[in-house]
């Protein structure tokens, strides 16, 4: 059912140093996860779940091509029906219309005004997670707050040092909102922002009106940020179920390896809250009679003649016989030669392993072969690099 209430926007992560070079030509929004999704896959969902049909997403202009590629017409999502509303804005166009001093917020007003909601929800894709959005807006509106920004008890090992914590007074106020490499005790559980907001519309479009006057972030994430410690303006929403924090390389390998594990997969993947991704019709993997496999996913379209075990192999990928595969993420249209090994390592779209070759990572160095590369050499993660 279409929801009138809220509209969306999504803003895909700038900050992906850390996960390159999985990010040189894509955002994180475009990673793949477990095997057929994609990480953004996920904030659609809760929208769309929710009746949400206005979406506007906020991407790098430099990294859109892929975004477009898997959401093509927005079909699988329901945002292809009329009455529904996609917008895509760019961060650069803010940030270049900010330093010509020109109003930087006028296309985000804009698609607000435009959507007719008296709610709004901004998403960042860092956060996986399956996230009610319904019972959010209901908390949300019981307070007499504007803003509601959505967090999780999280330990100290799962927060990237510029992640934003949160600390509230007695009657639910946000007041304070630090990152938590300012914070001088950096152990235990903290409320970890979600980067997740819910604003009521009018007030999100006076706020960006005036912000944009007094030079406030051209961000709309850093923006928010900025909002939560003002004085009874925001309050807060606690979210209980799976979350991974996705800020580099091993918390992106780690949520991944999550899905092996059944009750973290059956609490992300298989709730009420459907995960909607892109179809493909493809035949059926076919495994050979030599082939093992052990705990492992599989997408379609895989020809599996050699070992696999612990790891998460993706679409039309093929493993020749004698070959073996543990603990490692293997991208869509990969070819592991005969007799190869892979072991702790992600290997991108459209790699190709040479028989014989080894590549082997370390648990606390995972190995990563960049996009359309040919692996002739074996690559072998030394304790130096490892520590």
């Amino acid at each position: 059912m279409k929801n009138n209430q809220m509209c969306a926007i999504i803003v895909d992560e700038l900050n992906d140093e850390a996960l390159k070079p999985l990010t040189n030509e894509r955002p994180l929004g475009t990673l793949f996860f477990d095997c057929k999704y994609r990480l953004i896959d996920f904030e659609l969902s809760s929208v769309v779940n929710a009746g949400i049909r206005n979406v506007q997403l906020i991407e790098d202009e430099d990294k859109v091509r892929s975004v477009f590629d898997h959401l093509g017409g927005g079909r699988e999502w329901g945002l292809d029906a009329i009455g529904s509303y996609q917008y895509v804005n760019y961060f650069q166009d803010s940030e270049n219309k900010k330093a010509a001093g020109e109003k930087y917020f006028t296309n985000t007003i804009e698609f607000l005004e435009k959507s007719h909601t008296a709610y709004t929800v901004i998403m960042g894709t860092r956060m996986l997670c399956n996230l009610n959005l319904r019972a959010a807006l209901k908390i949300h509106k019981q307070t007499d707050k504007p803003l509601t920004v959505i967090y999780s008890r999280t330990n100290a090992d799962e927060i990237a040092l510029y992640d934003n914590i949160l600390s509230f007074d007695s009657l639910g106020n946000v007041i304070t909102c630090d990152e938590f490499a300012k914070l001088a005790d950096q152990t235990g559980t903290f409320n970890l922002s979600m980067n997740v907001y819910i604003a009521d519309t009018r007030w999100l479009i006076d706020a960006l009106r005036k912000g944009q006057q007094l030079d406030a972030p051209a961000q709309l994430d850093d923006f928010l940020k900025e909002q939560l410690p003002k004085p009874g303006l925001a309050g807060g929403y606690e979210y209980v179920g799976y979350l991974q924090n996705i800020y580099d390389l091993q918390s992106y390998y780690q949520a991944n390896k999550d899905m092996l594990d059944s009750d973290k997969m059956n609490e992300l993947l298989y709730t009420n809250q459907r995960i909607i991704t892109r179809t493909r019709n493809e035949v059926a993997t076919y495994y050979d009679k030599h082939a093992k496999v052990k705990n492992s996913h599989l997408a379609t379209g895989c020809d599996i003649y050699g070992t696999v075990s612990d790891s998460l192999i993706s679409r039309r990928s093929v493993v020749d016989p004698k070959a073996v595969v543990t603990d490692s993420i293997v991208m869509p249209n990969a070819r592991i030669g005969h007799d190869a090994e892979i072991h702790w390592a992600i290997l991108d779209k459209n790699v190709v392993v040479k028989p014989g070759v080894k590549i082997m990572g370390t648990p606390d160095h995972i190995l990563v072969v960049p996009k359309n590369t040919r692996v002739e050499a074996n690559l072998i993660s030394t304790e130096e690099e490892a520590n």
